[in-house]
């Protein structure tokens, strides 16, 4: 009697999260974003950085400062705006995380000199936002079809000309 045996090989691949530490690994927190795959971790240090980040079309990016919002500074410089997440072709929800800085001197621009989220619906926790200006609309944080969870943040100091010196949204999908 002849036997036959068959054998099966299933290759899978694994990716694990990383950390990318700034400024030890990356010098920039836009390098170490544009660094980043779905669930690594920004590990930024305390300092001041003078950074207009452009959040990557990749959700579940935590950016995470190693210390505080009292330590852990973004500095837009007054030339435009500070965090700009707006996926043409990415989902980012609630899997992308930013926490732990001060975010402030956006400015010099139309519309969310703090952070500016466009379809974008991330967890903004631990966060202070400050001294934002926009020329139109939410100084601070602008929302467009955004739902973002917010967490502990002190939102002060901010200006728009026109509406929602702190916080403008418009065309949300849930309340935030």
């Amino acid at each position: 009697m002849k036997r036959l045996i068959l054998s099966f090989f299933v290759l899978t691949t694994f990716t694990l999260a990383t950390t990318i530490n700034v400024p030890a690994g990356q010098t920039t927190i836009q390098a170490g974003l544009s660094a980043a795959s779905t669930g690594d971790t920004v590990l930024v240090q305390p300092g001041t950085y003078t950074e207009n980040i452009i959040w990557p079309e990749t959700n579940g990016i935590k950016l995470i400062s190693a210390g505080d919002s009292s330590n852990t500074i973004i500095d837009g410089s007054g030339a435009s705006l500070v965090i700009y997440m707006n996926p043409s072709q990415a989902v980012i929800d609630t899997n992308t995380v930013i926490r732990g800085f001060t975010i402030r001197n956006g400015g010099n621009i139309d519309s969310g000199s703090g952070i500016f989220l466009q379809g974008a619906s991330p967890k903004l926790q631990e966060l202070n936002i400050t001294d934002n200006t926009a020329t139109s609309l939410g100084g601070g944080i602008y929302c467009d079809d955004s739902n973002p969870t917010l967490t502990d943040l002190t939102i002060s100091g901010n200006s728009a000309a026109e509406y929602g010196g702190g916080v403008y949204c418009q065309n949300n999908y849930s309340p935030i």
